[in-house]
């Protein structure tokens, strides 16, 4: 993923066809019942082959191409609202600015610290590594202690939980692998790895700071709107 200076969203997904058949299925059993018997499965085959061709097309613009994604089609896609980065941004701006709401942010995480190391890994030069996962109980004791935060407040009007990444109950079983140098106290590596209905998501990064990074904007690139006629309707 590159986000441009614009503010445009480049995405680029390996193997986009194949991808999007795999989504194709994972959506369609999310939304309806496993088929009782064989004239069922017929049937519920011929209703679904237009959302099944309509996401392999999308996959087939896709491929082996960077999909872009402009500021107003991400507005678009939110019903209008304001993009999470430019609600991250408003958050950050309040926090650099306000420092009542930087300090009652940090108070009621040092109350509520909901990241529970579950243990040490094996260092990395000087990082030394940590699995962590979520405390549920003091999550929500957290999101009810600053529900009132300036800063807080300026990530409500996405709707979205940026603060937390949406964390819910549902992240009851995860975890997630960082990397903290010892000296600088920064996050230098996050791994992370699920397994769910046959599908695996994997993370890695690798974070360096102070150095100069030159991001070139993809060239090789679909529109998103040339994708969109085939998506949208299957949000709807």
């Amino acid at each position: 993923t590159v986000i441009a200076e614009d503010g445009s969203l480049y995405i680029k997904v390996n193997e986009a066809e194949k991808f999007m058949e795999s989504f194709a299925s994972s959506f369609i059993g999310s939304i309806l019942p496993e088929p009782s018997d064989a004239a069922a499965i017929e049937q519920q085959k011929l209703a679904l082959g237009p959302i099944r061709s309509a996401l392999g097309d999308a996959g087939k613009k896709m491929e082996g191409k960077w999909l872009k994604v402009t500021q107003s089609e991400l507005r678009s896609l939110a019903s209008g609202t304001e993009s999470g980065t430019d609600c991250y941004a408003a958050f950050a701006r309040k926090l650099e600015s306000d420092s009542g709401a930087r300090n009652s942010l940090s108070a009621s995480y040092l109350k509520y610290q909901f990241i529970k190391i579950e243990k040490k890994l094996e260092a990395e030069g000087s990082a030394q590594g940590y699995r962590v996962s979520i405390d549920q109980a003091k999550l929500k004791e957290f999101k009810d202690s600053v529900a009132s935060n300036e800063a807080v407040k300026q990530l409500g009007t996405c709707g979205q939980d940026i603060l937390t990444l949406g964390a819910s109950d549902s992240m009851n079983d995860q975890s997630v692998d960082i990397w903290v140098d010892r000296f600088t106290h920064s996050i230098t590596r996050i791994k992370y790895d699920k397994a769910e209905n046959g599908n695996t998501t994997a993370v890695d990064l690798n974070l360096s700071y102070d150095v100069n990074v030159d991001v070139a904007t993809p060239t090789e690139t679909t529109d998103f709107k040339a994708v969109m006629p085939v998506l949208m309707p299957i949000g709807q």
